[in-house]
C-alpha cells in the first residue's frame, strides 16, 4: 500500500492511472466491468459511510452540487436517523422533529432544510465539529450581530444558506453538469446484505431518487433535471450573477 501511494505520488506505472481517480482508472483500465468496481458519485470517492446504515447519505452523495460528500449536511449526522429530534447548527426557527431511519417519506425535504443551515455554518469559517459533538444549536445569530451588527432572524439566515446552495448548484449547471443524470449511487452500494447488522435492510434506487426529487423540490430546483427553477434564482437575487445560463433554466 506505501508503495502505491509512492507510485501514485510519482505517477509512475499503475499509480499514473489510479492517480487519475477511480472513475477514468476504471475507463482507462476497461475490460468490460472495470467500471462496476468503482466506488464513485459524478467522479468523486465515495467516503466511508454507508447509506444502508445511514439512509440519509444517498441524498447528499447524489443531490448534493458536490456529491459523494458526507459533510454536505443532512438528516444523517443531526440526530433525525439515530432516533433522537433532529436539529441544527442554529435556531432555524422551526421543529423537525425526527427523520426514522428507514422511513423515507419525508427525508428529502428536512435534508434540504438541514443542507441550507449547514452552508450557512460552513461559510462562517466554523468546523461541523463544533455543533456536532456538543449536539446542540450555536448562537450563530448572536455571534453574526457581535461581529457586523447585522440582526438576522431564522428565516433570514437560512435564506442566505439557500441562496449559497443553489449559486453552487448554478455554477454546475454553467459547466454542463447534469445532475439526475451523472449523480448516482453505484449499484454494489445498493446491493442488500445476505448477513450482519444491515442484513435485510431495502434501500432501492427508487427510493433514492424519490428522496433526492423531494430535496430538489424543497430548495425550488426542477426535480426532474435537478436545476434551479428560475423563479427560485429570481426570488434569492442571483438573476444578474446567472444571467448567461437563465435562459436554459426551468420556469
Amino acid at each position: 500500500m506505501v508503495k502505491l501511494v509512492e507510485l501514485i505520488a510519482k505517477a509512475e506505472g499503475i499509480g499514473k492511472i489510479l492517480g487519475q481517480g477511480v472513475k477514468r482508472a476504471a475507463e482507462i483500465i476497461g475490460r468490460g466491468g472495470a467500471e462496476q468496481y468503482a466506488m464513485h458519485v459524478g467522479g468523486q470517492e465515495l467516503p466511508s459511510h454507508h447509506p444502508q446504515f445511514l439512509p440519509g447519505l444517498a441524498i447528499t452523495y447524489t443531490a448534493d452540487p458536490t456529491p459523494a460528500r458526507h459533510t454536505a449536511g443532512g438528516v444523517h449526522w443531526w440526530g433525525g436517523e439515530g432516533g433522537k429530534k433532529l436539529w441544527a447548527p442554529f435556531d432555524i426557527g422551526m421543529d423537525l422533529g425526527a427523520s426514522p431511519k428507514y422511513d423515507y417519506s419525508d427525508k428529502g425535504r428536512k435534508a434540504a432544510i438541514i443542507a441550507m443551515s449547514t452552508q450557512v455554518e460552513n461559510s462562517l469559517g466554523f468546523c461541523q465539529f463544533a455543533s456536532q459533538v456538543i449536539y446542540r444549536t450555536l448562537p450563530y445569530i448572536d455571534l453574526i450581530y457581535a461581529v457586523t451588527g447585522m440582526k438576522y432572524t431564522p428565516q433570514e439566515l437560512l435564506k442566505v444558506g439557500h441562496r449559497i446552495h443553489t449559486l453552487r448548484q448554478l455554477f454546475n449547471v454553467r459547466e454542463g453538469v447534469n445532475p439526475k443524470k451523472d449523480f448516482k449511487l453505484p449499484k454494489r452500494v445498493l446491493e442488500p446484505f445476505p448477513e450482519g447488522p444491515l442484513a435485510g435492510v431495502k434501500l432501492t434506487e427508487e427510493d433514492v431518487e424519490r428522496m433526492r426529487e423531494q430535496y430538489w423540490e424543497t430548495l425550488g430546483w426542477d426535480p426532474s433535471t435537478g436545476y434551479p427553477r428560475r423563479r427560485t434564482v429570481e426570488e434569492l437575487g442571483l438573476a444578474e450573477i446567472a444571467s448567461d445560463i437563465i435562459s436554459v433554466l426551468p420556469p
